[in-house]
C-alpha cells in the first residue's frame, strides 16, 4: 500500500524521508525490518502494518497490541513513532 510513494518527491533540503516496504510481512516479522531502519536515525517512523496479520484470524486486538509493542520498541528520547490504520483488503 505505501511501496509507490515517491520519496524523492516528498524530501527538500531539511526533510529526509525514506520508504520501506515489505510485502506481506506481518507485524512480528517487521520489528526486524524496523530495526534495519535505526540505522538511518530518524526522528519519525509511520508504521502502516497489521493488514497481512489479519489472514491468520487474530483478533483487532492481539494486532493491536502488536502494533503498539512494535511502536515502544522503536520509540527513542529523539524520534516520534505513529501507526496508520489498518486498511480493508
Amino acid at each position: 500500500m505505501i511501496k509507490g510513494i515517491k520519496n524523492w518527491k516528498k524530501q527538500s533540503k531539511d526533510t529526509k524521508v525514506m520508504v520501506r516496504s515489505f510485502a506481506g510481512a506481518k507485524v512480528r516479522q517487521m520489528k526486524h525490518c524496523a530495526k534495519l531502519a535505526e540505522e538511518d536515525k530518524p526522528n519519525l517512523y509511520i508504521l502502516h502494518a497489521g493488514t497481512n496479520d489479519l489472514k491468520e484470524n487474530k483478533s483487532a486486538v492481539e494486532i493491536d497490541d502488536e502494533i503498539t509493542s512494535l511502536a515502544q520498541s522503536l520509540k527513542k528520547d529523539n524520534n516520534e513513532v505513529t501507526a496508520s490504520i489498518i486498511c480493508p483488503t
